[in-house]
């Protein structure tokens, strides 16, 4: 599969790819990885010197209790984590995905001052370079 990637790249192209078991094993290598999601006990997954990911939390609709229920405090702390791991790709699950509970986008439920909401501005505390 990483082959057919490669091949197919009209060149300038990164090929980041989604891990599945063995992917560090094999032969042909694209020139990323990542992976779609994160663990519900951390809020974090990273494939070191690849790619780290992040989410707010988790909650299906119609799945109680949430497997991974928000807390502004962990978010700071992944979002800590996710920079000081310096992998090149740097992923936020997600910005707007509603019908999984990781989105970061305001909402009423997390409105601040700002009016981008909780989520973003602890992000953008955490991003923003130093003085």
């Amino acid at each position: 599969m990483v082959d057919r990637w490669i091949r197919g790249n009209p060149g300038g192209v990164f090929v980041v790819l989604k891990v599945f078991g063995g992917y560090r094993d094999c032969v042909s290598q694209p020139d990323g990885w990542h992976q779609y999601g994160t663990s519900f006990d951390t809020g974090i997954d990273r494939q070191e010197s690849y790619s780290t990911t992040i989410m707010p939390g988790f909650w299906l609709a119609d799945r109680l209790p949430s497997p991974f229920p928000r807390d502004l405090e962990q978010w700071r702390a992944v979002i800590r984590e996710m920079t000081a791991a310096e992998d090149p790709f740097q992923l936020v699950v997600s910005f707007n995905e509603w019908g999984e509970g990781t989105a970061v986008e305001s909402a009423f439920q997390w409105a601040t001052p700002s009016g981008h909401g909780a989520y973003l501005d602890v992000l953008h505390e955490e991003l923003r370079a130093p003085p």
